[in-house]
């Protein structure tokens, strides 16, 4: 098959029997285009997805969606096989559908597959309780003849947001032999920090005090002159004719009466 409709210029493509699945078995781990329809893969069994697409395009090699589950969808509601996915980065979370194959790793143009050079990111949002995983397989994988997968991406899973929730790039729950995932890289994020801890039980009461020490007992428990005694005169004492005498013994004083 003359590929480019010039002969003799290297172009030429033999197409191989059976059909073209995105693979990354030829040089350097790139795709091959085995059935020579220009794509390493089945052009009119796939839909496309590319960073300038848009939602409301049909999702063809021309004319590709933005998003990688809306094209995820529209495969499965039309029972289409392949989801291409060009290189970039791709801010959503994946919930995969039986029947339907993912392949990331594609030039812009699509006409070269190498995950490598072109890479292909899924960033996870915010986790949710039932989809806790940037990218989700659960419950599928069990329908007979309808090969179903994810290959040639990096996800980056979200960090916990509650406590104690972990971080999850792939989870899978419940698959069947159907489901391949295959060549793709799984980044975690941090796990969230535990909840609290309830709070400890009362600690044991402590041990009494001791009696504290008997008042001085001057006879009354009334503050006057007459039960409190005065402080005793200072001693005597003259040096060289100069006084050295002690001061008088402090002076009673009762407290402001309440």
């Amino acid at each position: 098959m003359d590929v480019d409709g010039l002969s003799d210029n290297g172009c030429e493509c033999l197409p191989a029997p059976g059909q073209d699945l995105p693979d990354l078995e030829g040089a350097e781990g790139k795709g091959v285009d085995s059935n020579c329809d220009g794509i390493d893969g089945e052009l009119a069994l796939s839909i496309f997805v590319a960073k300038d697409g848009d939602d409301a395009a049909a999702g063809t090699i021309d004319s590709p969606l933005r998003s990688i589950q809306t094209a995820i969808d529209l495969a499965s509601s039309q029972s289409v096989a392949f989801v291409l996915v060009a290189t970039g980065a791709y801010v959503e979370t994946l919930t995969l559908r039986d029947g339907v194959r993912a392949y990331g790793g594609y030039s812009a143009d699509f006409t070269v597959r190498d995950p490598v050079a072109y890479e292909t990111a899924i960033i996870a949002k915010a986790p949710e309780q039932t989809h806790p995983g940037a990218v989700n397989a659960i419950d599928i994988g069990f329908v007979p003849g309808q090969p179903t997968g994810l290959e040639g991406f990096v996800v980056f899973g979200a960090a916990g947001s509650t406590p104690g929730a972990s971080s999850y790039g792939l989870y899978v729950k419940n698959s069947g032999p159907e489901l391949r995932l295959a060549y793709n890289t799984i980044v975690a994020a941090d796990g969230a920090d535990g909840a609290s801890g309830n709070a400890g039980s009362s600690g044991q009461g402590g041990a009494a005090g001791e009696a504290g020490t008997a008042a001085l007992w001057l006879g009354s428990s009334s503050c006057s002159p007459d039960a409190h005694a005065t402080g005793g005169d200072g001693g005597s004492l003259s040096c060289d004719g100069a006084s050295v005498a002690g001061g008088e013994g402090g002076t009673r004083v009762c407290p402001d009466a309440p």
